[in-house]
């Protein structure tokens, strides 16, 4: 009778840690998708930043060949 019970509640603990578990792989998922998509946008960003940089450079030397 005792063992059963106590085979019991282990089992019942077992089942919540391995529910806990999951729940943190699945939360760790949705945060690691969730920072993807932050850094795929600050990738977009930054790409658009470096080509105005360079556009900008560009102009900064033509207009500087103009004036020699």
């Amino acid at each position: 009778m005792f063992n059963d019970q106590f085979y019991h509640i282990k089992q019942l603990v077992t089942d919540q840690i391995g529910s806990v578990h999951v729940d943190m792989i699945r939360q760790f998922q949705i945060q690691s998708n969730e920072l993807q998509v932050m850094m795929d946008k600050y990738m977009i960003h930054q790409n658009s930043l470096v080509q105005r940089v360079q556009q900008l450079e560009y102009e900064n030397n033509q207009l500087k060949r103009q004036t020699y």
